[in-house]
């Protein structure tokens, strides 16, 4: 219960913030976001909010000292 009441509304606020995340050229973050909530929910076995699987794929790319 308390998963079943707290990870949905948690959720929700944070699908909240993708339209700011987006107008302030931060997709990717937002992609992240909506992966990470699919993932989490999937594993909880919830039901995983639209705004969250309406999102493109977040892929995790390589960088820093590799790349320099």
């Amino acid at each position: 219960p308390l998963i079943e009441t707290h990870a949905p509304k948690i959720a929700t606020g944070l699908v909240a913030t993708f339209r700011e995340l987006d107008r302030k050229r931060m997709k990717r973050f937002a992609d992240l976001i909506a992966h990470n909530i699919e993932t989490l929910f999937g594993a909880l076995s919830l039901a995983i909010p639209t705004a969250a699987k309406d999102r493109d794929a977040f892929i995790e790319r390589g960088g820093g000292w590799a790349t320099s």
